[in-house]
């Protein structure tokens, strides 16, 4: 009778044991779990070294967008915020730039880790997912409030191109962590400076005049892709401003500016 008694007891203190050595090791792998995690921005979710990447969105507000373009954007976009990697820093700026005023983003913040990646070992999933689910709520309720219907009487874009490179990579250098800007316009540029309805797009002129100087935007290397709005009745004279030459005008501008252009890709459906 003693030895069934032995054997009851050496079977629950090995159970106890079993299961105390295993919350143990639960909580270690908690702590190195807490002790890797960086400090973060509580406004940004940016960890307190720097963003791992740079994406910056500008959208042309100029003119109104239609609705069929507006769909094409979105998905563009929906694509993009779906691979962008932890960490990366998506800053949201509306063309609004001058060369005298500080151009800042409507939004500043990094993504968290993607549901699918998430660790169950190490983090709480239900957590992870509200995060990321709060992450793609805020980027899509300010971009869908910069595509919303609205007309301003200049095109600022290569001033507001610049204000976005100053303040999104103005203190990486070059090479340091990738750079991405997604250009949403039609291109078609409107200021006293600079003006395709007044005249034709020639960047070697831009280039030797004295406004360029104060006008290029320092891209330190960035990716850059334009989805291009399509606008034909955008006019100089009775001639389409949108053409070979107006595209050309922009990829010139970029690798000037130390862009690395990826591509135009044109949106259409305009009215």
């Amino acid at each position: 009778m003693a030895k069934k008694k032995s054997k009851t007891y050496d079977y629950v203190l090995g159970t106890a044991l079993t299961a105390l050595g295993v919350l143990i090791l639960g909580a270690l792998i908690a702590i190195v779990f807490i002790l890797r995690e960086p400090n973060r921005d509580p406004e940004t979710n940016c960890p307190a070294d720097g963003p791992k990447a740079i994406h910056a969105i500008m959208i042309d507000r100029s003119d109104p967008i239609t609705p069929a373009q507006v769909q094409q954007i979105r998905q563009h976009l929906q694509r993009a915020i779906n691979r962008t990697e932890e960490d990366t820093r998506m800053d949201i700026y509306s063309f609004e730039g001058a060369l005298t005023n500080v151009l800042q983003p409507v939004l500043s913040i990094c993504a968290p880790r993607k549901p699918e990646e998430i660790d169950p070992w190490t983090q709480s999933p239900p957590r992870q997912i509200e995060i990321y689910k709060r992450f793609t709520e805020r980027l899509n309720a300010e971009i869908d409030g910069l595509l919303a219907a609205h007309t301003q009487e200049t095109s600022p874009i290569i001033e507001s191109l610049r204000g976005a490179a100053q303040s999104s990579f103005g203190l990486i250098e070059r090479g340091q962590v990738p750079l991405k800007i997604t250009l949403i316009s039609d291109l078609i540029q409107n200021t006293t400076a600079v003006s395709h309805f007044r005249v034709a797009p020639d960047f070697e002129a831009v280039q030797r005049s004295n406004l360029w100087s104060a006008l290029r935007p320092d891209l330190k290397g960035a990716e850059v892709e334009v989805l291009y709005i399509l606008r034909p009745r955008a006019t100089r004279g009775s001639r389409p401003i949108q053409n070979i030459g107006h595209q050309q005008f922009w990829e010139a501008l970029l690798v000037a500016s130390g862009g690395r252009p990826l591509g135009i890709w044109p949106i259409g459906g305009a009215q």
